[in-house]
């Protein structure tokens, strides 16, 4: 139990020292829409996993991956909101980020008592990888967004030095 309750944590540890090598906030959408996917297809793998040896590894990487979503929506939110909202939308991205997790946990071990672990897994893990299709679609409208985003404040930059 130590060993499968250490291992995401080690993969956060891994994703954060991936973060602190990022320079730019560009191509970081494209990690938020990956990060439910790669999650949903190891939560799947893990469901079915009777092998430490192969649950470990898959830990870790839901574990980075969960860190390296976090960080990524974060960094993106507080870059594309304007300064006068920022404060109003960081409450709002927390609120429902840590206010949805004992509703979720709720839904989730009720499922689970239900049908299973396994099949719960399963099913929050095509959740996950449907929600990062969908987000995926999305893409091209926040890239864009992103791009004006930080062309402007390269301007602001410029305009100031």
């Amino acid at each position: 139990m130590g060993w499968l309750s250490a291992a995401p944590a080690f993969g956060a540890i891994l994703s954060s020292i991936y973060l602190s090598q990022r320079r730019q906030v560009a191509g970081l959408e494209r990690l938020i829409a990956l990060c439910p996917f790669s999650i949903g297809i190891c939560a799947i793998a893990y469901a079915y996993s009777n092998v430490l040896w192969i649950s470990l590894p898959l830990l870790v990487i839901m574990g980075g991956i969960s860190t390296l979503h976090i960080s990524c929506s974060n960094t993106v939110i507080q870059t594309i909101v304007d300064d006068s909202k920022r404060g109003r939308v960081m409450s709002f991205y927390s609120l429902s980020l840590i206010g949805m997790l004992p509703i979720c946990n709720l839904f989730t071990g009720t499922l689970a008592h239900w049908l299973g672990a396994p099949h719960t897994l399963l099913i929050t893990g095509s959740i996950c990888v449907l929600a990062s299709a969908w987000f995926w679609r999305q893409l091209p409208l926040i890239s864009k967004s992103i791009r004006n985003e930080m062309h402007s404040i390269n301007r602001e930059e410029k305009a100031t030095a």
